[in-house]
């Protein structure tokens, strides 16, 4: 027994009547594409939050506190809490970036309205 999928909001029945076909290749369009940016730095932060704490633990353990674990331990937490707290900074930073050109545009068109006719 075959099963129907669910038609995405908006779609009439005349799209409904062509089949699953065009309803599965409208919600594969619909999907937001990511950019690679995004992407390569998701990897790269992930592939810091792998590597940062243990290095901090292994180095700090061998060189800094000499057989202290609790004590690198420590430092390789406050080192997992960094690469987070760099990633958020990042992503909040990038968010701006992308609202800011809107913002200039508007802007520019409230000045040019605003300027006082001679």
């Amino acid at each position: 027994m075959r099963r129907r999928s669910q038609k995405p909001p908006g779609v009439s029945k005349a799209h409904e009547e062509d089949g699953d076909e065009d309803t599965e290749q409208q919600g594969a369009s619909a999907m937001p594409k990511i950019p690679r940016s995004v992407v390569g730095k998701l990897v790269s932060f992930s592939l810091l939050l792998l590597v940062a704490p243990i290095l901090c633990y292994f180095v700090s353990l061998k060189y800094i506190f000499v057989g202290a674990t609790a004590s690198s331990a420590i430092v390789a937490v406050i080192a997992a809490n960094l690469v987070l707290a760099a990633f958020v900074y990042s992503a909040w930073n990038e968010e701006l970036e992308d609202r800011q050109p809107e913002n200039k545009d508007s802007n520019r068109s409230l000045t040019k309205q605003a300027a006082p006719r001679e």
